[in-house]
């Protein structure tokens, strides 16, 4: 009897993880074929690209995120900034349908592009988006990627953190994010990636050997409020932020004990601070701010302090409503609380909304994000965009450079240099300075 129940027990050990493995399969596999018609591959043929991106035809995968009025999520790894020769949205079933650009954002990796829902005759559904809240460490969740070639790709994966933040690319600067560990490197760019309640927690917006990030999907169910009717609002104080963890915020920064929320056990409530990382030349946060500055506090104009913390996207939805107005921070600084007040930009003021090409190459204005990476002010000259090998600038230069004089003259809009190049009128030689 004894051995009998020695196996009996050994087997049923090893069946239960055999049994709890079957049911997660079962449970992801309802989820997927749930999801499905919503994961669309995407196809876009970039003609003139700006911020020293390739040209030509890039793929990844997008989400239906409003079936009703044909709105597609893709990231601007994608579809990237600049003129769009084509783009198109290839479904489970196979059709393929035209899709245009209908929202770029100024901040974030996303756009947005809108098919015409009257063309699809599958039932897509409207799915729903997890909070960041009730995300942690070791959670399961599934990734999922349409390629164009092979269609429908599923990963399984755990969070590894549920809170980081991710640089963004030369328009943008930094969201909230999730990093979801080694097992979803392989995702195609903009994949969703799903709770075990089936819920969109994120887009997959980078992947190495170490880890994979996926940009907060608050962010695009914010969008969806106002969306395809008007553009979210994005605020802009022109600085870049990233998170500290407090205990060496209080070691390093002189961060005072007072100012970190404690629990009943006398542990910090949360583990991360906010600092800033960088300010754009010349501007007014330049002038007030410093690397590793934590920010406090913040509130509007004579108004009621609000207490930061950790919550970076909490802190920029505040900012998004505070377009034109003059606001106040309270930051520590090596230990010694300060008072600034900043304005805030609208941040589409950032994105060029121009470009010319001559002499083989693409220019538009220097973006203030442009000018922290370069360390210049935003009006010190164009930005070269793209390069055509062999011709002028391309073999004197590489994209992704400033150019600073044109004939002699400092360069501070798009507009001067085009009125110079068409006033001649024959082929000339000029001298340029660049950076």
């Amino acid at each position: 009897m004894k051995k009998i129940n020695i196996t009996f027990w050994a087997v049923l050990l090893l069946c239960l993880p055999a049994q709890g493995k079957a049911s997660q399969n079962k449970m992801w596999h309802r989820i997927f074929e749930k999801s499905k018609a919503a994961v669309v591959s995407i196809e876009v043929d970039v003609r003139i690209p700006l911020f020293s991106e390739d040209s030509g035809t890039f793929y990844g995968t997008g989400l239906v995120i409003d079936p009703k009025q044909g709105l597609i999520v893709v990231s601007q790894q994608v579809a990237k900034p600049g003129k769009l020769a084509s783009a198109k949205a290839k479904f489970f079933n196979q059709q393929t349908v035209d899709i245009k650009l209908l929202h770029m954002d100024p901040w974030h990796d996303f756009s947005v592009f809108q098919y015409d829902p009257r063309l699809i005759h599958i039932s897509i559904p409207r799915l729903q988006f997890e909070a960041p809240s009730n995300l942690s460490e070791q959670q399961a969740i599934l990734g999922i990627s349409h390629s164009w070639e092979q269609g429908l790709i599923q990963r399984e994966g755990k969070i590894n953190k549920p809170f980081v933040v991710r640089a963004e690319n030369k328009l943008g600067r930094y969201s909230q994010s999730i990093d979801t560990g080694q097992a979803f490197e392989s995702l195609l760019i903009g994949s969703p990636i799903f709770t075990k309640k089936g819920r969109v927690l994120g887009f997959h917006s980078k992947g190495s050997d170490t880890s994979s990030i996926a940009i907060s999907a608050q962010y695009v169910e914010a969008m969806l409020k106002v969306l395809p009717g008007s553009p979210p609002p994005r605020g802009d104080i022109q600085w870049s932020l990233d998170i500290e963890n407090v205990f060496d915020a209080e070691q390093f920064y002189k961060l005072s004990s007072r100012y970190v929320p404690r629990d009943t056990y006398g542990s910090p409530a949360h583990p991360f601070v906010l600092k800033v990382t960088r300010t754009v030349q010349g501007s007014e946060a330049q002038k007030k701010l410093l690397p590793g500055d934590l920010l406090l506090y913040a509130r509007e104009e004579k108004g009621e302090w609000r207490r930061i913390g950790q919550d970076i996207y909490g802190l920029d939805h505040w900012i998004d409503g505070q377009i034109g107005k003059t606001i106040e921070f309270k930051i520590s600084r090596l230990g010694k609380q300060k008072t600034v007040r900043l304005n805030v930009r609208d941040a589409y003021q950032n994105m060029p909304d121009r470009f010319m090409t001559f002499a083989g190459s693409t220019f538009h204005a220097i973006t203030p994000t442009l000018s922290m990476i370069y360390h210049v002010d935003p009006d010190a000259g164009m930005y070269i965009a793209d390069t055509l090998h062999g011709t002028s600038f391309g073999s004197s230069s590489q994209y992704g450079t400033l150019l600073m004089r044109f004939d002699a003259k400092s360069l501070q809009q798009l507009r001067i240099l085009g009125q110079d190049i068409f006033a001649f009128s024959k082929p000339k030689s000029c001298n340029c300075t660049i950076h």
